[in-house]
């Protein structure tokens, strides 16, 4: 792995206690909490919202006509599923409550496996805080019809849909997926992993009731647009992590080698990055240190990235020790 030249004692903690204190196991938790209030708009991300939004207008162009779904696909960890949460708390905010309930004219659930119709149904009861209770799917198919258009309801998502491959039903729930369409209720966004392109590609029927995809790809290091995203995701999250107080100084996180370091880690996953800088956040505030060190993140690459499968090896350790054989 080529890199820029580092200090030999790259990967030595500069500030703060050499390893993590039992006594700070509280306070690394509440700021990794506190990390995870904080959302750092990606480029795609804003491109999944702008689509989807779009989708959610034509819905309502269309009056009681047959509506359309779009879908949105994605490695684990893309942020697809933070992208349709931004998507849908900025489309909420503002609009007066219905009812005893605050506007959420977009809702997001998620499909289980094995999911039948009559579990569809009660999923999107569920979802509009309606109890199912007991009924048939046609019971329930009627009254969550009834349910969305009392609530409100623009945009309905399907987060996970790649569990109802596995499912005996998935047929007769693709089946279901397009009766919503056609009986005009609302427009769908179907959110899942790769593993669910099968059921968009190869049913026709569902296919043709589909619009142009709105899927997250991994960033490419070979692409200049791309690499400048990522370098400045980073550097927004690590003025994130200053600005709520978690640690008292940035870690220049967008510097070269860091940004080598992790872009390798996370093959272009954006939210890859945000789970490795938080096992670093919890591991830096349970040292004490002022910012988050290339220390930080080489150990909880070791202990979490690597440890997991989320990465094979530790390109942290590789720079160092190029640069004199550190560990």
């Amino acid at each position: 792995m080529s890199a820029f030249k580092v200090p030999a004692d790259w990967l030595t903690p500069k500030t703060g206690s050499a390893h993590p204190e039992d006594s700070a196991v509280g306070a690394a938790v509440q700021a990794a909490a506190l990390f995870d209030t904080h959302r750092a708009p990606h480029p795609a991300h804003a491109r999944v919202i702008a689509a989807f939004d779009q989708a959610r207008l034509g819905g309502l162009a269309s009056g009681d006509g047959r509506k359309m779904a779009i879908s949105c696909l994605g490695p684990s960890g893309s942020g697809k599923t933070t992208a349709v949460r931004m998507f849908a708390q900025r489309t909420a905010a503002g609009r007066p409550p219905v009812g005893r309930h605050p506007a959420e004219p977009v809702v997001t659930l998620q499909v289980d496996n094995g999911c039948t119709n009559r579990r569809l149904w009660a999923l999107v009861l569920e979802a509009h805080q309606d109890p199912p209770g007991k009924g048939t799917e046609e019971t329930f198919r009627s009254r969550a019809y009834v349910t969305m258009r009392r609530a409100g309801t623009e945009m309905l998502i399907f987060d996970e849909v790649q569990h109802l491959l596995r499912s005996p039903n998935a047929r007769d729930v693709t089946d279901t997926i397009k009766r919503i369409l056609d009986d005009g209720v609302v427009t769908l966004g179907l959110v899942g992993t790769e593993q669910a392109r099968p059921l968009l590609t190869r049913n026709i029927q569902l296919a043709n009731r589909m619009l142009a995809p709105a899927d997250i790809k991994p960033l490419d290091h070979r692409l200049k647009c791309d690499m400048q995203d990522f370098t400045a995701f980073v550097r927004k999250l690590d003025d994130a992590i200053v600005s709520l107080g978690i640690v008292q100084k940035r870690g220049n996180l967008d510097e070269a080698n860091i940004i080598r370091c992790l872009f390798v880690i996370s093959a272009g996953v954006v939210g890859v990055v945000v789970n490795l800088l938080r096992q670093a956040i919890m591991h830096a505030v349970a040292r004490g240190a002022e910012r988050i060190e290339p220390y930080d993140l080489s150990e909880v690459t070791t202990a979490w990235a690597v440890a997991t499968g989320v990465c094979a090896m530790n390109p942290f350790q590789q720079i160092a020790y190029a640069a004199g054989g550190q560990r």
